[in-house]
Formats: C-alpha cells, sequence, structure tokens
C-alpha cells in the first residue's frame, strides 16, 4: 500500500463535533464543491471510487468526552487534566497524518481545546446546553 500514490489527493472536510454521545471527528467529501454526507458510488465528480458515510465518514470518537471536560472542570485532577490534553494531542496528530495523504479543504466546529474553554467560562452549563449551543455543521 505505500508504492501506491494517487494522481490527486481527494478532498475532504472535517468536522469537530460534540453530541449526545461524546466528541467525533468526522470526514465528508467533496462533489465539484459541495461537501456531502451521503453514500455515493462511481460519481465522476468526487474524488473518491465509493464513499460510504456508515463506515468512512467517523475517523475519532471519543465517548462522552462532553461530560469528563464538566466533571473535570468541576472536580477533576492533574490526572484527568492530562486525559483531556492527550485527546486533544491525538486528534491534532490525527489530523496532521491526514492532511499527508488527502486535501484537507475545510476543517470546522469546536475543538477540544474550544470545548474546554468554553466549558470552563460556565462551569455550570448543562452539558446538553453545551452541546446544542455548538450545534453548527454546514
Amino acid at each position: 500500500i505505500e508504492q501506491l500514490t494517487p494522481l490527486r489527493k481527494p478532498r475532504i472536510c472535517l468536522y469537530h463535533v460534540f453530541n449526545s454521545n461524546g466528541y467525533e471527528l468526522l470526514a465528508l467529501p467533496f462533489i465539484k464543491d459541495t461537501v456531502i454526507d451521503e453514500y455515493r458510488k462511481d460519481d465522476p465528480n468526487m474524488e473518491f471510487q465509493c464513499w460510504d458515510p456508515s463506515e468512512m465518514k467517523t475517523l475519532v470518537r471519543i465517548s462522552q468526552l462532553h461530560k469528563f471536560i464538566a466533571f473535570n472542570i468541576k472536580s477533576g485532577d492533574e490526572a484527568d487534566m492530562a486525559l483531556i490534553i492527550h485527546a486533544h494531542h491525538v486528534v491534532n496528530q490525527v489530523i496532521t497524518m491526514l492532511e499527508q495523504e488527502v486535501d484537507v479543504c475545510r476543517t470546522k466546529g469546536m475543538t477540544i481545546k474550544d470545548a474546554y474553554s468554553m466549558q470552563n467560562a460556565n462551569p455550570e452549563q448543562d452539558t446538553n446546553q453545551f452541546i446544542a449551543s455548538q450545534i453548527d455543521v454546514d
């Protein structure tokens, strides 16, 4: 697989998403200049031969991260904070590796660092309200 080099790197858009299950880093392809979130196969306007969101969309998932951040802010310790920082670094490493293999045209959404800052600024805010406040996936 190391010997295969695509003629052109496929374009993707990355989304940092917090939802009721936790945090996810999602990838979505482009058709022409439009990001899609649906199954496509053999579409000449897409750089992937086949795109199946059920198999390919979710790159990273960290269950209940928003709740763990809230716990850490209220009663966590240095070890808890280290786990959050580690999660942030892991996601950034995945993005850096992706950028070497595909054309990451856009990155949207609230990063783990942003989510921590926002929750830390509003520690009494319910985690479900936090999720609702950041939903902005175009």
